[in-house]
């Protein structure tokens, strides 16, 4: 009981507060968020559009994230892909644009076997230009 109660309070911490968190630290249109979790194999599937460009928020971790990975079905390429990271603020975004429109599998290397989150949230930057 005690190790459920505690499993639980980790993955809550993570959504805790979560629109102030989105609304102060992302830019762009929210589209989505989801709470990730390292003990589990489970990837996330997100569908990106052609031409359009997004940012990927990873926000109020319980641990530090050494690396993301971002995988296509097809290993579909992305434009302009930028990251940064706040290690003061404890913050990380990747912004690129989708050379393809498909569905994408998300996948976080936490770098540790310790139960930890991390609240991860997909925006719309902006829409493909005209020709």
């Amino acid at each position: 009981m005690i190790v459920v109660l505690l499993q639980t309070v980790v993955t809550a911490q993570c959504g805790i507060g979560w629109k102030a968190t989105v609304e102060k630290y992302t830019d762009g249109i929210y589209l989505t968020h989801q709470i990730f979790e390292n003990n589990t194999d489970k990837d996330y599937e997100i569908v990106l559009n052609h031409g359009m460009k997004y940012a990927i928020y990873l926000l109020n971790p319980s641990k530090s994230i050494p690396s993301f990975k971002l995988i296509g079905d097809n290993e579909l390429p992305f434009k302009d892909f930028e990251a940064k990271f706040n290690r003061e603020k404890n913050y990380a975004a990747f912004i690129f644009t989708a050379n393809e429109s498909g569905k994408y599998r998300v996948a976080l290397d936490f770098g540790t076997k310790e139960k930890a989150c991390v609240l991860f949230v997909l925006n719309f930057i902006s829409k493909k230009k005209k020709k």
